[in-house]
């Protein structure tokens, strides 16, 4: 475009030129200048549409009989005008399965692939879904228009050959059990977080005021100081995973059992928060918080049942409680609110008995209230701002290439390490069946 320039430039100075000449008077000066003008104009037009003509046969012939550019010079035939933007050189993450065409690579790795392999993918998908669509007997007619790029997308071999006859549709979405739902204490509880292995929390009693006679002394009520220690405990667990699963499955498999393991400590802290023996676990409400008044029957619960363990919990406590018990005893006093005529038991929008908030827990904890029996204890109702879980180190997880290797696996482990205590053990009451 250097000639082109030479001449616009010309042409700018001719018409200044004139212009100078029009001032000054001289009219035939200023008309040849004006005339000079006009041909070096023409002139750098027909330059200019000449190469761009030639650089548009030039990147016809060039061009490659690949669809898809996989050099950056190469690409240059397409788009003369393009930076790296748009076509990149070729580029395979390190996760790349050799052997394996674009198109049916694992998901991550066409998440990274270049931009060179994505449009390769985009070429195999789309020939496929051509042939698929195509009505007539055999797919003669895709066979008839198809591009050498498409009926290399089509044939079954080798990667050079076009790879698989059916490039795969993956659906990175695994359909995942989470189990029993865990960790649904934890927002309730008061989380406390230490730097060290043990300690305690100073508690003290109340206090207790009467009327003074005149020039009587007072009387002495000393608050029962003491305390709630804590030990720092360990838990965990671990999975084995074999080298190739991890090379060639299409979902990312850290991250979903990372997933897993949140699950299982979530349920074990439940289970826990409910059932732990205070002694070698973190202790739970069964250890600890009084019973409410067994009720009527060994086999069922009634209304009185509810209502009296209700009143059971001490007035300054009730006002923050949450009931804490099994989908199995719901089903249950859900059914007494039916057919009773007592005023209904829970309220909308969100579900609540007695107006109280509820979490449910079904896994390993509370007894089953499906059947109920004697001596089960089928639930609480418990202020669990008293409750208190200190934490020291939460969930992590390690991988270890190194300690299976001789079996060519990979080692996941899961630790978290903390405590669980019951504050005040009078700040709720068990509901439990004679």
């Amino acid at each position: 475009m250097g000639k082109v320039k030479e001449l616009r430039d010309e042409v700018r100075t001719q018409i200044n030129e004139a212009d100078r000449l029009v001032k000054e008077g001289d009219l035939e000066g200023s008309k040849r200048a004006i005339e000079d003008a006009k041909l070096k104009a023409v002139e750098a037009t027909d330059l200019e549409n000449a190469e761009t003509q030639i650089k548009a046969l030039k990147g016809e012939f060039n061009k490659p009989t690949n669809a898809v550019p996989v050099t950056t010079e190469e690409a240059k035939t397409y788009n003369p005008e393009d930076k790296g933007k748009e076509y990149k050189t070729s580029y395979r993450p390190a996760t790349w399965v050799k052997g394996m065409p674009s198109a049916v690579q694992p998901k991550w790795v066409r998440d990274q692939m270049g931009d060179n392999e994505k449009a390769e993918e985009r070429l195999y998908k789309e020939a496929f879904v051509k042939w698929l669509r195509d009505p007539s007997p055999n797919a003669g007619h895709f066979w008839t228009k198809a591009s050498a790029d498409e009926i290399k997308a089509m044939q079954e071999g080798t990667d050079s050959e076009g790879g698989f006859f059916v490039p795969e549709d993956f659906r990175a979405t695994t359909v995942h059990d989470p189990g029993t739902p865990g960790g649904v204490h934890r927002p309730l509880c008061t989380q406390i977080t230490t730097t060290l292995k043990d300690g305690y929390l100073p508690t003290m009693g109340s206090s207790s005021v009467a009327v003074i006679a005149e020039e009587a002394s007072y009387g002495d009520t000393t608050p029962t100081v003491g305390q709630v220690s804590f030990t720092i405990r360990k838990v965990g667990t671990s999975t084995k995973v074999s080298q190739e699963l991890l090379e060639d499955s299409a979902v990312n498999l850290p991250a979903l059992l990372s997933q897993i393991f949140s699950e299982a400590f979530g349920r074990y802290e439940d289970e826990q928060i409910i059932n732990g023996d205070g002694t070698s676990e973190i202790q739970g409400l069964r250890a600890v918080v009084t019973d409410g008044t067994d009720s009527d029957s060994t086999t069922a619960v009634s209304i009185s049942d509810i209502l009296t363990w209700y009143f059971d919990v001490p007035a300054q406590f009730r006002a923050n409680a949450t009931w804490s018990t099994t989908s199995s005893f719901l089903n249950q006093a859900h059914a007494l609110d039916v057919t009773s005529n007592k005023g209904a038991l829970f309220s909308p929008p969100v579900e609540q008995l007695l107006g109280k908030p509820i979490v449910t827990f079904d896994g390993t904890g509370w007894d089953d209230a499906t059947a109920i029996a004697t001596n089960e204890e089928i639930g609480a109702l418990y202020d669990f701002r008293n409750y208190y879980l200190i934490d020291r180190i939460g969930m992590s997880v390690k991988r270890d290439d190194s300690i299976y290797v001789a079996n060519d696996q990979v080692g996941f482990f899961a630790r978290r390490r903390g405590d669980g205590r019951v504050g005040l053990a009078n700040a709720g009451r068990i509901m439990k069946i004679q």
